[in-house]
């Protein structure tokens, strides 16, 4: 199993531990599902200061590889598995743009950024 990148997508650089604790999970997920990788399309780029993806708690996976019942599965195994912890969309179901996005929900990584800016005074 590996964890593989879009093209011009820095790694893992920038998320937070939030996110990068997850990466084991996701990929016993898609194990589950029978698919041997998984790529990683976003993370914290191209996105205005305050989403999520600037501030390194989302990534999008990439889900056009599978066909709609695939992205399904892999979406419910996903949702039930972080299920109270993250917030995950399947977004363009069915389509070329195809992706899961999960991110840390945004009360909690606010609230983390927020005592960020308190500490640092």
């Amino acid at each position: 199993m590996a964890i593989l990148y879009k093209e011009g997508v820095n790694g893992s650089e920038g998320l937070r531990k939030e996110i990068l604790d997850i990466l084991p999970i996701l990929e016993e997920c898609f194990k589950e599902e029978g698919e041997e990788n998984l790529t990683i399309t976003c993370t914290i780029g191209d996105h205005n200061k305050n989403d999520p993806h600037s501030n390194g708690f989302a990534i999008d996976i990439r889900m056009h590889d599978f066909d709609v019942i695939k992205q399904e599965d892999l979406y419910h195994n996903i949702n039930k598995t972080l299920s109270g912890l993250y917030f995950t969309q399947l977004e363009f179901k069915g389509e070329m743009k195809a992706h899961l996005h999960i991110q840390v929900y945004k009360g909690v990584w606010k609230g983390i950024l927020d005592r960020e800016k308190t500490k640092r005074g």
